[in-house]
């Protein structure tokens, strides 16, 4: 029985000493800081850990921090003497390698007390400061918006970061009353769930212009805000321009045609603007080709063109085929001093002289025989008279 006894005793005291070890072993630790809180890549930061002595014992442990890719760890090793129940705490510095990319990293810290090792592994992220939301493209349709005329922006937006970015909101802020534009079937508001790194997508806004806009270029606040994967949000500002202006409308016909074929004729083209508004600079050009051959001027400058007024330019043509397309190219410059150009292949019909003389574009020979004839007898019969006066005097 007291054998029994004995050995129970010293099975209770080798219980009480591995749990000792194991009590002295478990010490708890834990991500106190990092300073800067935002590890940024070729820049250093500090971080540091609690370390507790939950044990009713003394502690010894020593510590390394592993130095693994991409970060360059400053005095790796340390030792920390912990009373019971003490907590203190270990300061590494570390490096954060130049052209690291946003993300998570793994650190990991070792430390052995008494004889036994230990890891912890902790997370460290890093944040690229990137370019990363960009207006890739803004189109217009039309380009220029007539008074109370529906607009179409066409925006083209792109991922240049190296990460996902998500709940992007674009929105337009027609709040001020100077800005003569209402939403159309469509919000000002847009919004992208997520675009992936090097992704593009379009949104589209459709206004409209009220009737009284006055003609000039306005230009829309925009606002775009956007997360990261790492739940940091963006916001960035931007002006979109948009033109309202009365656009001009040339018109050409052809307001007499003289043509016969194989003869220098003339040619009566007609310019008109039936649009609102006027333009300036306007110049007319011509050229030959092989249906027709233009004789001498073939450029006619005509200054400005009003709304509803017309100019008319006379072309002289030597027509080589009946039917002919002859180019002409209207240049000018619209009222907010765009420069414009507009080609237009005029048809054209060119008559033989028999169809000429028919429809009284040329006078019949015949008509020229007589007309000598009644010359010559006018002549005669005034001879006549001046021979017999001179008889009677």
């Amino acid at each position: 029985m007291k054998m029994l006894n004995i050995k129970v005793w010293m099975l209770m005291i080798i219980c009480v000493v591995l749990l000792s070890n194991y009590v002295m072993a478990d010490l708890g630790i834990s991500l106190k800081e990092m300073s800067p809180a935002t590890v940024a890549p070729g820049n250093e930061f500090f971080i540091t850990f609690s370390v507790s002595n939950p044990s009713s014992s003394d502690a010894s442990a020593s510590f390394e921090l592993k130095e693994k890719t991409p970060f360059e760890v400053q005095g790796k090793k340390a030792t920390l003497q912990l009373k019971p129940f003490e907590t203190k705490t270990l300061t590494y510095r570390v490096i954060a390698a130049s052209g690291t990319a946003s993300g998570d990293y793994p650190l990991k810290l070792q430390y052995e007390v008494e004889n036994d090792e230990f890891e912890e592994t902790f997370t460290v992220r890093v944040l690229a400061i990137e370019s990363t939301l960009i207006i890739d493209k803004v189109e217009l349709e039309p380009k220029v918006a007539a008074p109370g005329q529906s607009v179409n922006i066409i925006l083209k937006v792109k991922n240049l970061a190296s990460y996902a970015l998500k709940d992007i909101s674009l929105k337009l802020d027609l709040t001020n009353v100077l800005l003569p534009f209402a939403p159309k079937d469509s919000s000002t508001e847009q919004k992208i769930t997520s675009l992936d790194d090097g992704q593009s997508k379009e949104v589209v806004f459709t206004l409209d212009s009220l009737a009284e806009a006055e003609s000039k270029i306005y230009k829309l606040p925009l606002k775009i805000t956007y997360y990261d994967e790492f739940a940091r949000e963006y916001s960035m500002s931007d002006l979109i321009g948009i033109e309202i202006g009365e656009t001009p409308e040339l018109s050409l016909n052809l307001e007499e045609n003289s043509l016969v074929l194989g003869q220098p004729s003339t040619l009566t083209v007609k310019i008109i603007n039936q649009g609102l508004a006027g333009v300036k600079f306007l110049n007319l050009e011509t050229a030959s080709n092989k249906q027709a051959e233009v004789i001498g001027t073939t450029s006619f400058y005509l200054g400005n063109l009003d709304s509803d007024d017309f100019e008319t330019v006379e072309l002289k043509v030597l027509p080589k085929t009946s039917k002919i397309n002859l180019p002409l190219t209207l240049k000018y410059k619209s009222a907010d001093n765009q420069e414009q150009m507009q080609e237009v292949n005029l048809a054209v019909k060119a008559y033989t002289l028999e169809e000429a003389k028919k429809l009284g574009l040329v006078k019949s020979s015949s008509f020229w025989i007589w007309a000598i004839v009644l010359v010559i007898l006018i002549g005669v019969v005034w001879l006549i008279r001046r021979i017999r006066k001179k008889k009677r005097e």
